[in-house]
């Protein structure tokens, strides 16, 4: 079903600027073939709700469609940066920890080397963690994206209730390395499988904690990411095996995880219309409410750019479900918004009037109106609400960051390697 869903976007009327396709504010009408007809949020019938948590009722959020006119700027997601995960780290020894053998060893991402010094303290046990630049963070690259990976301290390790999809050049590499594992000390589980609708494998893991990953092959055809690989720890650097010698040597093979495709999550059951319409709106993102293969409802929110042959670059999936939610334990997600600096004013706005900003206290970033947003290039939500009567559905806490953001991976040009050799060279405050 998530193969499905994620492949048969139907492209959404949209400027072309630089090349590029981004979906006016206010003027997005798009829907998937198998979904429902779109109603501005005016019109919107609304279900029962889940949560007697309430904002006050949005009245200054534009509506879609409009008439056409020009909303002054554009504020759509334009790439999915990270998740984050709180795991535990330091157990006696580093072989057994969780994060560097499942992340690197098998997923097949790379350590970021403004993060090295904070592995190095995991295979030292946590020794100097908190002093100096060591803030006890590990950052698992794959392509334009990350796993954003704090130490719990202590706490229960967080579980995503949903699914994470990767992408592969090539599952081979990735089923070599499952095949050669001791199956007495592996775990987590995986099997390899086949979806049923495409005829496209995939392999799927599941974390010790519950957290599930499907790994697929990228579609034919499909084209290159167009934002910058994020650096990754390799040992043909002479900087970084200088740097990290035992880093290097152990770890410093290549990378061949691509990228986060999707993260879906699940949400209550009647809200995968007022989900999708909130993205909309809000977010300026082209969405929609379809129906899966089991006559299901999952909301579908385009991350990046939708292609001519109306695929999303990436998706946020929301799945309805009959199940209790788990109690929200503070797993997010990153995500950059358009392509300047009036897109991020613009959504950050659409937030305020809604009544979302929020600032999560464990980290730095104070953005409590847009002044402090500007000030980091970034802000935080968790509630994600019925804009018609201002009820929370369900909490996700997202980070929407500026493309001035100084992590910005960038475009991908042909100098984009050696820039990102000098930053990594800085220090990089860590706003996640």
């Amino acid at each position: 079903a998530i193969e499905v869903l994620t492949t048969m976007w139907v492209t959404a009327p949209t400027e072309r600027i630089s090349g590029r396709g981004r979906p006016r504010l206010g003027l997005l009408t798009a829907a998937l073939s198998a979904g429902l007809t779109y109603r501005s949020v005016v019109a919107y019938s609304v279900p029962p709700v889940h949560s007697a948590r309430r904002h006050p009722r949005p009245t200054l959020l534009p509506s879609s469609p409009d008439d056409g006119g020009d909303t002054g700027g554009y504020g759509y997601l334009s790439h999915l940066d990270y998740l984050q995960l709180d795991i535990p780290y330091y157990p006696p020894d580093y072989h057994s920890s969780f994060a560097l053998p499942f992340y690197v060893d098998i997923l097949g991402c790379g350590i970021d080397p403004r993060k090295a010094r904070n592995v190095e303290q995991m295979i030292d046990g946590g020794e100097g963690k908190g002093e100096g630049e060591c803030d006890g963070t590990f950052w698992a690259n794959c392509g334009a994206s990350q796993f954003h990976l704090p130490d719990s301290n202590g706490g229960a390790a967080q579980v995503l209730p949903g699914s994470v999809g990767l992408l592969y050049e090539s599952l081979g590499p990735l089923m070599e390395r499952l095949g050669a594992l001791d199956s007495v000390t592996v775990d987590f589980e995986w099997a390899a499988g086949t979806d049923v609708h495409t005829g496209r494998k995939h392999v799927r893991l599941v974390d010790p904690y519950g957290n599930i990953f499907y790994c697929r092959e990228t579609a034919p055809n499909t084209s290159p990411c167009p934002f910058a690989d994020h650096p990754v720890l390799t040992a043909d650097s002479e900087k970084h095996s200088a740097a990290f010698p035992r880093l290097a040597g152990r770890f410093g093979s290549t990378a061949d995880c691509l990228g986060i495709s999707y993260v879906e999550v699940r949400c209550p059951r009647g809200q995968a219309e007022n989900i999708a319409n909130f993205y909309r709106v809000a977010m300026g993102a082209a969405a929609a409410a379809v129906e899966d293969s089991e006559g299901g409802a999952v909301a579908v929110v385009a991350v990046g750019d939708v292609g001519d042959d109306g695929r999303p670059a990436q998706s946020l999936l929301f799945r309805e479900d009959d199940a209790e939610a788990p109690v929200y334990d503070g797993h997010h997600v990153a995500l950059y918004v358009g392509d300047c600096q009036e897109d991020f004013d613009n959504v950050f706005r659409n937030c305020e009037q809604a009544g979302i900003v929020w600032v999560n206290r464990r980290f730095s970033d104070n953005a409590k109106d847009i002044g402090g947003a500007r000030r980091w290039k970034q802000f935080r939500f968790k509630d994600i609400i019925n804009l018609a009567t201002g009820e929370v559905i369900m909490e996700l806490e997202h980070v929407i960051k500026s493309v001035e953001h100084i992590g910005f991976p960038g475009y991908r040009t042909d100098t984009t390697v050696e820039a990102v050799e000098d930053v990594v060279a800085e220090k990089i405050s860590d706003l996640s």
